[in-house]
């Protein structure tokens, strides 16, 4: 018998509220909501103020003339990784769950690193270079 749309929701919103609560550490980050950021550009360079990371482990970026958005990740007290969050099996944006990011189309996962964690994907993500400066995590897109 097919449940009514209200139930579906209502159903949908219980289980994800549920999964919230369990207290792992990996489903509560993945709970967590995706924090974007902005940005000036300079040349082929966006310029991401360093106080906007606050204590996230993660932030997106969104760019025009990208393909997907930019997953900037802290890795340690002066090292940021940033990521175009594109697949590369089929070319779908990929969605942070946690510390792994999946593909909602094929069902890949990469590590926040970018390395293939599950395919079918078989290539990492494409990188970007960063540097940072005294206020400033430099990302170069061109």
């Amino acid at each position: 018998m097919a449940q009514s749309r209200r139930r579906f929701l209502k159903n949908s919103a219980g289980f994800t509220a549920g999964c919230c609560a369990l207290g792992a550490t990996a489903l509560l980050e993945a709970c967590s909501p995706t924090k974007f950021v902005g940005y000036t550009q300079e040349d082929t360079e966006l310029l991401v103020k360093l106080s906007d990371m606050g204590d996230e482990k993660f932030v997106v970026l969104n760019h025009p003339s990208l393909q997907a958005p930019i997953y900037l990740k802290k890795t340690d007290k002066d090292h940021f990784d940033a990521l175009l969050m594109l697949c590369t099996h089929k070319g779908c944006d990929v969605k942070p769950a946690g510390a792994i990011m999946v593909c909602p189309c094929h069902g890949s996962q990469f590590l926040s690193t970018g390395e293939v964690l599950r395919g079918p994907a078989t290539e990492r993500l494409a990188e970007f270079p960063v540097t940072l400066d005294k206020n400033f995590i430099r990302i170069k897109i061109g």
